[in-house]
Protein backbone atom coordinates (compact mmCIF):
# COMPACT_ATOMS: atom_id res chain seq x y z
CA UNK A 1 0.00 0.00 0.00
CA UNK A 2 1.10 3.68 -0.65
CA UNK A 3 1.01 6.23 1.93
CA UNK A 4 -1.03 9.28 0.61
CA UNK A 5 0.41 11.72 -1.17
CA UNK A 6 0.95 14.94 0.95
CA UNK A 7 1.55 18.59 -0.56
CA UNK A 8 4.74 20.35 1.64
CA UNK A 9 5.75 23.83 0.64
CA UNK A 10 8.83 24.66 0.69
CA UNK A 11 10.69 28.07 1.36
CA UNK A 12 9.38 30.65 -1.00
CA UNK A 13 7.50 28.20 -2.75
CA UNK A 14 3.77 28.98 -3.34
CA UNK A 15 0.34 27.40 -3.65
CA UNK A 16 0.43 27.51 -7.67
CA UNK A 17 2.77 24.42 -7.42
CA UNK A 18 -1.14 22.90 -5.55
CA UNK A 19 -3.40 24.47 -7.73
CA UNK A 20 -2.19 24.29 -10.93
CA UNK A 21 -3.37 26.37 -13.63
CA UNK A 22 -5.52 23.31 -14.49
CA UNK A 23 -7.18 23.70 -11.08
CA UNK A 24 -7.44 27.62 -10.98
CA UNK A 25 -10.73 27.79 -12.76
CA UNK A 26 -12.52 25.03 -10.83
CA UNK A 27 -11.26 26.61 -7.44
CA UNK A 28 -12.85 30.42 -8.66
CA UNK A 29 -15.70 28.41 -9.54
CA UNK A 30 -16.26 26.82 -6.17
CA UNK A 31 -15.24 30.14 -4.37
CA UNK A 32 -18.20 31.87 -6.22
CA UNK A 33 -20.20 29.17 -5.64
CA UNK A 34 -19.74 29.25 -1.59
CA UNK A 35 -20.21 32.83 -1.58
CA UNK A 36 -23.52 32.78 -3.34
CA UNK A 37 -24.72 29.84 -0.98
CA UNK A 38 -23.99 31.94 2.06
CA UNK A 39 -24.88 35.18 0.93
CA UNK A 40 -28.30 33.48 -0.49
CA UNK A 41 -29.16 31.72 2.58
CA UNK A 42 -27.92 34.34 5.09
CA UNK A 43 -30.56 36.76 2.95
CA UNK A 44 -33.41 34.96 2.50
CA UNK A 45 -33.31 32.75 5.75
CA UNK A 46 -31.78 35.76 7.73
CA UNK A 47 -34.99 37.77 6.47
CA UNK A 48 -37.96 34.99 6.56
CA UNK A 49 -36.46 33.72 9.86
CA UNK A 50 -36.75 37.80 11.51
CA UNK A 51 -40.17 37.72 10.04
CA UNK A 52 -40.97 34.11 11.89
CA UNK A 53 -39.12 35.24 15.41
CA UNK A 54 -41.57 37.99 15.56
CA UNK A 55 -45.01 36.34 15.07
CA UNK A 56 -43.58 33.20 17.48
CA UNK A 57 -42.76 36.16 19.84
CA UNK A 58 -46.21 38.63 19.36
CA UNK A 59 -48.21 36.00 19.16
CA UNK A 60 -47.28 33.80 22.25
CA UNK A 61 -49.30 33.25 24.94
CA UNK A 62 -49.77 36.80 26.84
CA UNK A 63 -48.00 38.81 24.39
CA UNK A 64 -48.85 41.52 22.20
CA UNK A 65 -51.10 39.66 20.10
CA UNK A 66 -51.45 36.90 21.72
CA UNK A 67 -53.02 33.69 19.51
CA UNK A 68 -52.71 30.22 20.19
CA UNK A 69 -53.83 29.08 16.73
CA UNK A 70 -50.87 31.25 14.70
CA UNK A 71 -48.39 30.37 17.70
CA UNK A 72 -49.09 26.88 18.13
CA UNK A 73 -48.94 26.32 14.15
CA UNK A 74 -45.41 28.45 13.88
CA UNK A 75 -43.84 26.51 16.93
CA UNK A 76 -44.75 23.32 16.07
CA UNK A 77 -43.17 23.57 12.28
CA UNK A 78 -40.09 24.93 14.29
CA UNK A 79 -39.80 22.35 17.08
CA UNK A 80 -40.08 19.30 14.14
CA UNK A 81 -37.67 21.11 11.55
CA UNK A 82 -35.06 22.58 13.39
CA UNK A 83 -33.38 19.90 14.65
CA UNK A 84 -33.37 17.93 11.41
CA UNK A 85 -29.69 17.45 10.51
CA UNK A 86 -28.73 19.67 7.33
CA UNK A 87 -28.50 16.03 5.12
CA UNK A 88 -31.68 14.37 6.06
CA UNK A 89 -33.45 17.81 5.48
CA UNK A 90 -31.95 17.91 1.60
CA UNK A 91 -33.26 14.40 1.12
CA UNK A 92 -36.31 14.52 3.04
CA UNK A 93 -36.62 17.85 0.52
CA UNK A 94 -35.24 16.63 -2.84
CA UNK A 95 -38.67 15.80 -4.58
CA UNK A 96 -40.13 19.61 -3.45
CA UNK A 97 -36.43 20.49 -4.52
CA UNK A 98 -36.94 19.12 -7.90
CA UNK A 99 -40.58 20.75 -8.36
CA UNK A 100 -39.51 24.11 -7.67
CA UNK A 101 -36.05 24.35 -8.69
CA UNK A 102 -35.95 21.59 -11.46
CA UNK A 103 -32.78 19.50 -10.00
CA UNK A 104 -31.35 17.77 -6.70
CA UNK A 105 -28.20 18.60 -7.62
CA UNK A 106 -25.66 21.24 -7.38
CA UNK A 107 -25.55 24.95 -6.38
CA UNK A 108 -29.27 25.99 -8.00
CA UNK A 109 -30.71 22.64 -6.07
CA UNK A 110 -28.91 23.90 -2.41
CA UNK A 111 -29.88 27.03 -2.78
CA UNK A 112 -33.84 25.95 -2.19
CA UNK A 113 -33.24 24.08 1.61
CA UNK A 114 -30.64 25.90 3.27
CA UNK A 115 -32.35 29.29 3.12
CA UNK A 116 -35.98 26.74 4.42
CA UNK A 117 -33.76 25.50 7.48
CA UNK A 118 -31.47 28.79 8.17
CA UNK A 119 -35.06 30.71 8.14
CA UNK A 120 -36.78 27.94 11.23
CA UNK A 121 -33.49 28.11 13.09
CA UNK A 122 -32.58 31.96 13.03
CA UNK A 123 -36.70 32.31 13.73
CA UNK A 124 -36.32 30.42 17.04
CA UNK A 125 -33.17 32.69 17.35
CA UNK A 126 -34.65 35.92 17.57
CA UNK A 127 -37.81 34.69 18.98
CA UNK A 128 -35.25 33.85 22.20
CA UNK A 129 -33.79 36.99 21.95
CA UNK A 130 -36.95 38.89 21.45
CA UNK A 131 -38.64 37.06 24.96
CA UNK A 132 -35.48 37.87 26.61
CA UNK A 133 -36.56 41.48 26.80
CA UNK A 134 -37.60 42.88 30.12
CA UNK A 135 -41.29 42.71 30.42
CA UNK A 136 -41.06 45.93 32.27
CA UNK A 137 -40.23 47.94 29.38
CA UNK A 138 -43.21 46.66 27.33
CA UNK A 139 -45.59 47.29 29.57
CA UNK A 140 -44.03 50.93 30.71
CA UNK A 141 -44.43 51.05 26.73
CA UNK A 142 -47.76 50.15 26.63
CA UNK A 143 -48.75 52.26 29.74
CA UNK A 144 -47.69 55.72 27.75
CA UNK A 145 -49.91 54.77 25.11
CA UNK A 146 -48.14 53.22 22.32
CA UNK A 147 -49.66 50.89 20.21
CA UNK A 148 -48.99 47.07 19.89
CA UNK A 149 -47.44 47.49 16.55
CA UNK A 150 -45.44 50.54 17.71
CA UNK A 151 -44.37 48.36 20.99
CA UNK A 152 -42.84 45.73 18.91
CA UNK A 153 -40.90 48.14 16.41
CA UNK A 154 -39.42 50.50 19.05
CA UNK A 155 -39.24 48.96 22.08
CA UNK A 156 -39.40 45.12 21.75
CA UNK A 157 -36.94 44.83 18.41
CA UNK A 158 -34.28 47.24 19.32
CA UNK A 159 -33.91 45.87 23.06
CA UNK A 160 -33.85 42.47 21.67
CA UNK A 161 -30.91 43.59 19.09
CA UNK A 162 -27.76 42.98 21.32
CA UNK A 163 -28.43 39.08 21.90
CA UNK A 164 -29.94 38.44 18.36
CA UNK A 165 -26.10 40.23 17.19
CA UNK A 166 -24.54 37.65 19.61
CA UNK A 167 -27.10 34.66 18.36
CA UNK A 168 -26.62 35.88 14.63
CA UNK A 169 -23.30 35.21 14.89
CA UNK A 170 -23.31 31.78 16.08
CA UNK A 171 -26.15 30.97 13.50
CA UNK A 172 -23.51 32.38 10.42
CA UNK A 173 -21.14 30.12 11.61
CA UNK A 174 -23.90 26.83 11.52
CA UNK A 175 -24.67 27.88 8.10
CA UNK A 176 -21.42 27.78 6.69
CA UNK A 177 -21.30 24.52 8.54
CA UNK A 178 -24.12 23.38 6.97
CA UNK A 179 -22.72 24.76 3.35
CA UNK A 180 -19.48 23.01 4.48
CA UNK A 181 -21.42 19.10 4.46
CA UNK A 182 -23.34 20.24 1.09
CA UNK A 183 -20.17 20.48 -0.91
CA UNK A 184 -19.16 17.15 0.69
CA UNK A 185 -21.96 15.61 -0.13
CA UNK A 186 -22.37 16.98 -4.02
CA UNK A 187 -18.53 16.27 -4.64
Amino acid sequence: MTAPQTFLLADGESLTRVFGPELRPLLIQSIWETFELVGVTLLIGGLLGLVIGVILYATSPGNLWSNAWIFNGFNVVVNIVRPIPFIIFITAIAPLTKAVMGTRIGTEAAIFPLPLLAMVVIGRVVEQSLVSVDPGVVEAARASGASRLRTLLTVVVPEGFAPLVRYRAVTDKGVKSAEGYLQVAVA
